[in-house]
């Protein structure tokens, strides 16, 4: 039976309901009518609710905006929304049974929450599933305020620089290996100051970026943005005209853009790329780490000028690829970062010459192509800005972004292309001393293709459906192709994301620009690749070795859909089920505990239900099985969690198809 209770319940026309008897107690209740236009949800006899609160203080949080919505396994998906009251409590009435519900919070200045979530992010959380006159009153979130990072940039002198870029690099698990990977920016004040807010708990480099950027003398404004004249006042029009970059000469063949990075104080000097607190590569910087709902102050940090030299030479390779060329010389540690971390940019002129100037003087990696990816960390949504502008005479011909299964909530990746398609690339280690290079000669390498054919297991031959949502309604359709990715195993940016596709008539596919490193195969939309087979091995696990240089033919991919289930009830020490926690599935294999690429088919995770009830769908394999209270903000497929969590879970072997049912108890790792 539903406890009675007393609602104001506020429909579109502002009428009011009072049902039960009970005093006291009283929750404003949004009718989704009012919000959002959904097909009418019939009338149930369960209610859901529970409390909001302060994920650091505990307080409850008012007028944070709840929303029930469900994927409805049995009708039209619905969606209600509410308000938190004085003591940060909402419930839903009239709910009915049969269906997975998931609860989402936003409250202007917190990250958006949901329950059964593990913090801020994308995640969908737990499902909470209700009986005919059931009241699950324990849906309780939590909400985060975002951390900030304050400080101040000065020069070498203590004086201030103004409007200069700063931004976060997280430290991010991705492929079970760290990467430093782009976030937020910002700029000083007038007084060198900087806040960098939105930060999750983790570990954070802070970067002054510098970058001296090389063009031909004489090259137009309008050129070195890549834009025609009727492109820039179409876009100065539109209010998103790019700022036009002013030249300095340098002598008669090479001038230095300026304006959107610090500009060197004289000649033979320029300002380095420097992080928190004076340090000029990664391994030197130090390392912060904000907390939720406070500031970090006192993170300072002092440029100087420092000695700088002439990189000039000639890039050797098919013309079409050298055309509109950049070259970016990187500081270590940076090679996975998109352009604004280099130290360095030149544009590749006729005949392949080319010319660094006002280069500080270190050890670098001289990276050539026509795509650029990185990773990017923004937790509070796609609003917060994490890439830099692209480098003077970049010539931006195409983009795209995407998410990580492998990494954090709210880590994804995204490319920059130019020009057409990327058949080279070069990545040579450079060391600039006083002297500098005047002919340094970089080849071009070719990248590397896999082609071959797709198995179906057991002869499942229809291809997948999928809906599109058109103006005048959904339409159904049947695809044709499907993308195939080649992930680096390790996570590395600096080897791209090479894309291809699978044709489902002709059961082939092939996938190009593999540079130096080790990739996996991905099917998007494709069921579980079960083996990748070459010249008689399984590169499944292992994955093509591009260093050779030479292409991957006659792949063989088997795809199946038969995968073994693990199911059951998360209970705690006293035999009670425990909703919300979660359960994670991972090899007792060490070695498949990194190196998996974007989506690692061996490591699953799930959030137990309302009921404590989980489901997990594996490969065949030997696993280690366990159920944790809560799992790492950071991430938790990574070495050093799943060696704490080895320690106390349990070991089952599943067969292909197996279904297993097995109850799990909880623990709690730090």
């Amino acid at each position: 039976m539903i406890r009675p209770v007393v609602f104001l319940v506020l429909t579109v026309a502002v009428g009011i309901v009072h049902e039960g008897g009970a005093a006291g107690r009283q929750v404003v209740v949004v009718n989704s009518g009012g919000l959002a236009p959904t097909a009418p949800r019939p009338p149930g006899t369960s209610a859901i609710s529970g409390v909001v609160r302060d994920g650091t203080t505990g307080r409850p949080v008012t007028g944070a905006v709840v929303t029930l919505s469900t994927h409805a396994r049995l009708r039209t998906p619905t969606v209600d929304r509410m308000a938190t009251d004085s003591e940060g409590r909402f419930v839903f009435t009239k709910v009915a049974a049969g269906d997975d519900y998931h609860l989402h919070v936003a409250r202007i200045g917190y990250f958006d929450g949901g329950y059964g979530r593990e913090g801020p992010g994308p995640t969908t959380g737990a499902a909470v599933v209700v009986a005919d006159g059931q009241w699950f009153d324990r849906a309780d979130v939590e909400l985060w305020k975002p951390g900030a990072v304050t400080g101040r940039v000065i020069d070498e002198a203590g004086e201030p620089l103004v409007g200069v870029p700063v931004r976060a690099l997280p430290l991010i698990m991705l492929a079970g290996v760290e990467h430093v990977v782009a976030g937020l920016i910002t700029t000083t004040d007038d007084r060198g100051a900087y806040r960098l807010t939105g930060l999750v708990p983790g570990r954070y480099l802070v970067q002054v970026p510098s970058v001296q950027a090389a063009v031909p003398a004489g090259s137009a404004p309008l050129e070195l943005v890549g834009l025609t004249r009727a492109q820039y006042e179409n876009a100065e029009r539109a209010g998103r005209a790019p700022t036009l970059p002013a030249t300095i000469g340098v002598d008669a063949g090479v001038a230095l853009a300026v304006g959107q990075y610090l500009t060197p104080p004289g000649a033979a000097r320029a300002y380095a790329p420097t992080l928190y607190p004076s340090a000029r590569s990664i391994s030197a910087a130090v390392v912060i780490e904000p907390e939720y709902g406070r500031d970090l102050t006192g993170i300072d940090i002092r440029v100087e000028p420092v000695a700088t030299a002439r990189v000039s030479g000639q890039v050797v390779g098919p013309p079409d690829q050298l055309a509109g060329l950049v070259l970016r010389l990187v500081p270590p540690g940076s090679e996975g970062l998109a352009y604004g971390a280099e130290a360095a940019t030149a544009v590749v002129g006729a005949g392949g010459r080319f010319s660094f100037v006002n280069v500080p003087l270190g050890t670098y990696t001289l990276m050539a192509g026509r795509s650029v990816m990185q990773y990017h960390y923004t937790p509070m949504g796609n609003n917060l800005q994490a890439t830099l502008p692209d480098p003077p005479g970049f010539s931006r011909s195409g983009m795209g972004a995407g998410s990580i299964p492998s990494a954090p909530p709210s880590v994804g990746y995204g490319y920059v292309t130019s020009r057409g398609e990327e058949t080279t690339w070069a990545q040579v280690p450079v060391a600039v001393d006083a002297g500098g290079h005047d002919n340094l000669i970089i080849e071009l390498r070719p990248t590397v293709t896999v082609r071959g054919r797709v198995i179906w297991e057991g002869g499942e031959a229809e291809p997948p459906r999928f809906t599109r949502i058109t103006p005048t309604g959904p339409v159904a359709g049947i695809a044709e192709r499907l993308p195939v990715y080649a992930d680096p195993a390790d996570g590395n940016a600096a080897l791209g994301l090479p894309r291809g596709d699978y044709t489902i008539a002709t059961k082939e596919f092939s996938v190009s620009g593999l540079k130096v490193g080790t990739y996996l195969l991905r099917i998007q939309g494709a069921p579980t690749i079960k083996s990748v087979t070459w010249n008689g091995r399984d590169l499944g696990e292992v994955g093509f070795d591009a260093a050779a240089g030479h292409d991957f033919n006659d792949v063989v991919v088997t795809v199946t859909n038969r995968l073994a289930t693990i199911g059951g009830v998360v209970r705690n020490a006293d035999g009670q089920a425990v909703p919300g926690s979660t359960v994670i599935a991972f090899p007792t294999d060490r070695r498949q505990w990194a190196r998996f690429g974007f989506a690692p088919s061996r490591l699953r995770a799930g959030v137990a239900d309302s009921g404590g009830a989980y489901e997990l769908s594996i490969p065949a394999g030997q696993y280690f099985v366990m159920a944790v209270d809560e799992l790492p903000l950071a991430g938790w497929q990574h070495a050093g969690f799943l060696a704490l969590a080895a320690a106390g879970a349990e070991m089952i072997r599943v067969d292909w198809t197996e279904q297993i049912t097995r109850d799990v108890v909880l623990r709690s790792i730090r």
